[in-house]
């Protein structure tokens, strides 16, 4: 008999029984659910040690993909309206430290179980984490997540926390993270650092004159010496005050190219119109710009550096589309042409912050670490800290886009 024949005729059965199920499965799903059906064009993408996990939730059942460099495999796990509670009962104990801590980690432990450990056996063999995911699992922290339920007793620090295994790197979808494989190449730039912070909003007015409502931010001047201190003597332009206005950005952007824009001022996010959400730099004297640097303003602009760092409230979220993700701040910076964003899901602690991304930065502009582990790495340090070891300090920011960016 022909064994290698009838080998590859059952593989080709298998593969076309698999399709057929695969595409009966995402009936009803979302439209990215579209995309994953075919993991061959996701494989080849990824790197060694590098696990895709896709996402597409359903009203009845819901979807995991595991794809790396050698398969794929294809799980059920429970709909979007169970996975909702649970989801939502983690980012507000999250939120608010000390309120429902052992609910948070039952819960973070309950989302690994069915969010990841199904995946077990290709991520057990991977260092990088590249996530899509889909509706309210935008809104998760899968870095935050609990291999093992702990008892109530044990430290923050001492949690088995998936970012103890993996650093992550979250895509709005399948067909943005191919996008932006096939269209980022490794290049030049021509400045290290574009960083603005600490915006004068006494200069803002409403639509009658008055001075518009804009709390100052506590003192974000501070995570910009722990910034440039990772620079050395590369070329960087900072602005601060009345100086970090909408019509410098915009010069600066047309000046060359910028490996990072560093951005620590408000981020304004409206879910319901994704549009009119916007980031607060300073209206310029000439009157040219109002200093709202919105999404419309950013897509319209060639942005042309390595990486975008949100250093603002909630710049993470916004409405959230099926099947392409969360529209807003992040979503308008990858369509403007940045292969990279770092931005928070949630209010953030003004002193954490610094320490944060001075941690950060130092592996990423000194070390020359991708912005993924580079940040995974700086959430380590906090977890060693007892005043920083909760979830709250050190879970909010997250990279989406490409996971080897800004390099």
């Amino acid at each position: 008999p022909d064994y290698a024949r009838q080998e590859s005729d059952l593989k080709n059965r298998y593969a076309t029984l698999r399709d057929e199920r695969v595409r009966e499965s995402v009936a009803g799903l979302t439209p990215a659910a579209a995309v994953i059906a075919d993991p061959d064009c996701l494989r080849d993408e990824l790197s060694k040690r590098t696990t895709l996990l896709a996402y597409a939730l359903g009203d009845t059942t819901s979807l995991l993909w595991a794809i790396d460099r050698k398969g794929c495999d294809l799980y059920q796990i429970p709909n979007r309206t169970i996975l909702r509670d649970e989801i939502v009962r983690v980012r507000d104990a999250i939120s608010r430290p000390g309120l429902g801590d052992d609910a948070l980690r039952e819960s973070a432990h309950h989302l690994y179980e069915v969010l990841v450990a199904p995946a077990g056996d290709r991520i057990a063999e991977s260092r990088e984490l590249i996530i899509i995911p889909d509706g309210i699992l935008f809104e998760l922290p899968f870095e935050a997540l609990l291999s093992e339920l702990p008892d109530n007793s044990a430290p923050w620090g001492d949690l088995p926390y998936l970012a103890r295994s993996h650093s992550v790197t979250y895509s709005p979808s399948a067909s943005v993270y191919l996008n932006l494989k096939e269209t980022n190449k490794k290049k030049k730039y021509d400045t290290e650092l574009l960083a603005m912070g600490d915006p004068d909003y006494s200069l803002f007015q409403d639509e009658r004159g008055e001075p518009a409502a804009h709390d100052p931010l506590p003192s974000p001047r501070g995570e910009i010496p722990n910034i440039r201190a990772s620079l050395d003597d590369q070329d960087h332009t900072v602005r601060f005050g009345g100086d970090a206005t909408e019509a410098v950005f915009n010069e600066q952007r047309r000046g060359g190219s910028v490996r990072v824009i560093h951005l620590a001022t408000h981020g304004i996010v409206d879910p319901v119109e994704p549009a009119a959400s916007n980031i607060a730099l300073c209206p310029d004297p000439a009157g040219v710009e109002d200093g709202y640097l919105h999404t419309l303003e950013i897509l319209s602009l060639n942005t042309n550096a390595g990486i975008v760092v949100l250093s603002a409230c909630e710049s993470a979220r916004g409405r959230i589309g099926r099947g392409e993700g969360v529209v807003g701040l992040r979503r308008a910076f990858l369509a403007s042409g940045t292969p990279g964003i770092v931005a928070s899901l949630w209010p953030v602690s003004d002193e954490s912050t610094a320490i944060l991304m001075g941690e950060f930065y130092e592996r990423m502009l000194r070390k020359k670490r991708p912005a993924s582990r580079a940040l995974n790495e700086a959430r380590l340090v906090m977890l060693d800290d007892s005043r920083y070891a909760h979830p709250f300090y050190w879970s909010p920011f997250v990279v989406i886009g490409l996971e080897k960016s800004p390099w």
